[in-house]
């Protein structure tokens, strides 16, 4: 005869049974905490609140432990975030270099048609990534902009005149001496 599962667990002192397996005893509390939540809607996040307010330092101190403890996660989920931020921005601008038609996210590079990318950034106060989400909130493919690809966005620059290329760079010199063919 087997016995009842109940009846072989151990009780405490108050007669309630003991939950040794500490992964049973967190998913245990955690049922508790979110039945409670459901039936007190708001009370929690107000208690978190006034928390916060009465005790600035603690809350400051245990923020920057949860940083600590987390950072690699932490980073990974920003860079997960700065990913899904930048496909948007290439979904909107149309996927691919305008010259050479090459789709590879990794190399895309968003190209200011009239130059001064920094300044233009600077004067408006934004990061790239401020930019970036402005572009994917409107929806709408900004004016003055275009998508190309690192070579192709190099070689606007040099086009442009906006990087400086020397006379003694326009026709290269070989690297190495060719050994004259024995004849």
């Amino acid at each position: 005869m087997m016995q009842n599962v109940e009846e072989t667990r151990r009780r405490d002192s108050s007669g309630r049974f003991l939950k040794e397996d500490p992964e049973e005893v967190r998913a245990a509390q955690k049922r508790r905490r979110e039945r409670w939540n459901l039936r007190h809607p708001g009370r929690m996040e107000l208690h978190r609140t006034r928390w916060r307010a009465r005790h600035p330092i603690q809350d400051k101190e245990s923020k920057r432990a949860y940083k600590e403890r987390n950072r690699d996660r932490l980073l990974l989920d920003e860079r997960e975030r700065h990913w899904n931020i930048r496909m948007g921005v290439l979904k909107i601008m149309g996927g691919k270099c305008e010259q050479c038609g090459i789709d590879d996210p990794r190399i895309l590079q968003i190209n200011h048609l009239n130059g001064g990318g920094n300044a233009e950034l600077r004067k408006a106060k934004l990061t790239n990534r401020q930019r970036d989400l402005r572009i994917m909130r409107s929806g709408l493919r900004p004016t003055g902009l275009n998508l190309l690809c690192a070579n192709c966005n190099v070689l606007y620059e040099y086009e442009r005149g906006a990087r400086f290329q020397p006379d003694s760079l326009a026709n290269p010199k070989p690297l190495y001496k060719v050994a004259p063919s024995i004849g």
